[in-house]
């Protein structure tokens, strides 16, 4: 491994000021984050810690709990190097089926329905199981062969859009796609808990870039059943959205749909057997909308008095049938409730919403 590996008495130092918080706020499944990127370091590293928290010798009162946290997540940590599951912090990592091995940054990560995702400031990385690899296909056929009126409109779209991906084949038969992202987007799921200031009227700026979002597909011919908050991407300082992931279940106009995720199949009157064109992205834009306010369903939103009453009346009436005209009137209700438009800064940076996860003393 390269860099300089910490001298013993350092590292211990570093472990033993470890707070009893930060210790066990280590997730079992997350070994790396306190034992370091070298999976050699995992025994000398247990060792330091456990000598500081050892009941018998420790008084902390927390002492029992930390030092059995630190057991566990010494088990897991020899899981994972036996199984080579070993994840360096920061990264994923995996064995392609040509012999090399794929590592890209991973500032978060998570499962999904058909396997797991991983957002970096540069980069998002969907790994999808194997028994998946049909719907993986369609997305990356769907997001390559997406159209444009110009190359301006290329190039406006470029950011939003997952105009530039690569994939890969791991050697278990999992399917990895690693798309470009705006620096600082994150995925809208993980931004809403941030939301707290102004929440109506950041809102309003997201609802408005989905409705483009919408209005695109629309132009493109694409039924897009994957509009939700782990597939949407915000840039607070652009204000821009971008609808990176979910491109499994995109469809060309007039083809059947065969699959969908849960928000989407709920909005549908007949699921899988369908075709439903720009229905289905309009309706799951507002329902989208809604849930960015607080709720889905948009039946609390009154008495929580979440925006002005004609923000809230929009989102939960049906579409007109069109994404324009949709786009148009929503416009119509931005200018009624708030006025003339102005930029409304959201405060929130990258690392406010995926900060560091490892604690792992010393460089290996």
């Amino acid at each position: 491994m390269g860099g300089v590996r910490a001298a013993p008495q350092t590292e211990r130092g570093g472990l033993e000021s470890l707070a009893a918080e930060s210790i066990l706020a280590v997730g079992v499944d997350r070994p790396e984050d306190l034992f370091g990127r070298d999976p050699s370091c995992l025994v000398a590293r247990y060792h330091a810690l456990a000598r500081r928290w050892h009941p018998d010798t420790c008084d902390d009162p927390r002492a029992t709990e930390v030092f059995q946290h630190v057991s566990e997540l010494r088990a897991s940590g020899e899981r994972r190097i036996q199984d080579g599951s070993w994840r360096e912090p920061g990264t994923f990592s995996c064995a392609l089926a040509g012999g090399k091995t794929l590592r890209v940054s991973s500032d978060a990560s998570g499962d999904f329905e058909l396997g797991q995702w991983h957002v970096s400031a540069t980069t998002l990385t969907y790994s999808v199981r194997r028994e998946f690899s049909d719907l993986f296909d369609n997305g990356i056929r769907a997001a390559r062969t997406l159209k444009f009126g110009s190359d301006k409109m290329r190039d406006a779209c470029q950011a939003c859009l997952p105009t530039t991906l690569v994939t890969y084949e791991a050697a278990s038969g999992d399917r990895i796609a690693t798309i470009r992202k705006l620096p600082d987007a994150v995925r809208l799921r993980d931004l809403i808990p941030h939301l707290t200031d102004k929440r109506d009227r950041h809102a309003a700026w997201i609802t408005s870039r989905l409705h483009e979002l919408a209005r695109y597909l629309e132009y493109a011919g694409v039924t897009h059943c994957g509009i939700t908050a782990e597939n949407v991407l915000v840039s607070p300082s652009q204000h821009s959205a971008c609808l990176l992931g979910g491109w499994w279940y995109a469809t060309p106009f007039g083809e059947r749909v065969t699959a969908a995720p849960s928000e989407a199949v709920a909005l549908m009157r007949a699921p899988h057997t369908m075709n439903y064109d720009g229905a289905i992205a309009r309706a799951m834009t507002r329902s989208l909308a809604l849930e960015v306010l607080g709720d889905r369903a948009g039946s609390r939103l009154t008495a929580a008095r979440a925006a002005p009453q004609g923000i809230i009346d929009f989102l939960r009436s049906p579409s007109t049938g069109d994404a324009q005209a949709d786009l148009s009137g929503w416009h119509r209700v931005l200018d009624h409730a708030f006025g003339p438009r102005r930029f409304v800064e959201l405060s929130v940076g990258y690392r406010d919403v995926y900060p560091s996860r490892s604690i792992a003393i010393g460089e290996v």
